[in-house]
């Protein structure tokens, strides 16, 4: 009894129709955001056929990431 106790109050947050709406909308953008990654890193590698214009492009979305949320936090 404990235990589905424990994991039922786990998701009681998403009972909140404005929390679920919230959680949704993080999840569609966070998958979004990936997806924009890998078309970037795709498209630069079919544009130059270079493994190295892939590095550099990626690396510095990478660093601008880092410096930016250090920044912002």
């Amino acid at each position: 009894m404990i235990h589905r106790r424990r994991w039922g109050s786990t998701f009681d947050a998403l009972r909140t129709p404005n929390f679920r709406w919230y959680w949704l909308g993080r999840l569609t953008s966070l998958a979004s955001f990936q997806m924009h990654t890998v078309a970037q890193g795709w498209l630069v590698y079919e544009l130059t056929g270079s493994a190295l214009s892939l590095s550099w492009v990626s690396s510095s979305r990478s660093i601008a990431m880092l410096l930016f949320s250090l920044y912002g936090g």
